[in-house]
């Protein structure tokens, strides 16, 4: 039997759910299932205070790391060749912050039904940028200027981008039983490819003389 959460629910007794997962699911790193069947007994209440903990955790090294590393390069790198910083942020910058996304939503894409992890994870992403990290930045900046003309067009392709992959749910995904054609995958990624390059400000970046 694969490791999955209809095995894991065919057993009755929570000893036969925590032996079935000894024996047949094993993962690289944690594996939450055992945690949860064979240390908190099934707990959905042990379970999600030490998820919502790890979490924290987990929010706290990553922004530290981004802090020290990440933020430092890019702006070192800006100052270096001279880069316009929109479109820093919207080149360096978004690929620091998103190639764990990539990365994470390509590992799940192996799996049978990982598809909708990958899909529901780069929304979810998305969502909780434009929320909460959005909401802090402005929260502790408390004044800041905005150009209108540049926050309409980002918020407008933007959206046009999520209610695009919006429509592919629903005509593609969600039906039982379409066959995704890999040449309509492509052509979808290649009209986010030309969403993407629409987006970017167009101006000149300039560079340093070197001596």
């Amino acid at each position: 039997m694969n490791c999955s959460i209809e095995s894991i629910n065919s057993f009755i007794n929570i000893t036969d759910k925590c032996t079935f997962i000894s024996s047949s699911c094993s993962y690289e790193y944690i594996n939450f299932y055992f945690i949860h069947y064979c240390y908190f007994n099934g707990s959905y209440l042990f379970s999600s205070i030490t998820i919502i903990i790890f979490l924290i955790i987990l929010f706290f090294l990553i922004s530290s790391t981004s802090d020290i590393f990440l933020s430092t390069s890019i702006a070192k790198i800006v100052e270096y060749f001279k880069i316009n910083q929109n479109i820093a942020a919207a080149t360096l910058l978004a690929f620091g912050n998103g190639a764990p996304d990539v990365i994470s939503s390509l590992v799940a894409s192996d799996e049978a039904t990982g598809i909708s992890f990958s899909i529901c994870n780069l929304i979810g992403s998305g969502l909780f940028v434009t929320s909460f990290v959005l909401g802090s930045v402005v929260f502790k900046g408390k004044d800041i200027l905005v150009n209108s003309n540049m926050f309409n067009r980002e918020v407008s392709m933007y959206l046009i981008s999520l209610l695009h992959i919006i429509f592919i749910i629903i005509f593609l995904f969600l039906k039982k039983h379409v066959s995704i054609n890999v040449l309509i995958i492509l052509k979808k990624f290649n009209l986010f490819i030309e969403y993407y390059l629409r987006f970017l400000p167009r101006k000149k970046i300039g560079r340093r003389k070197i001596k």
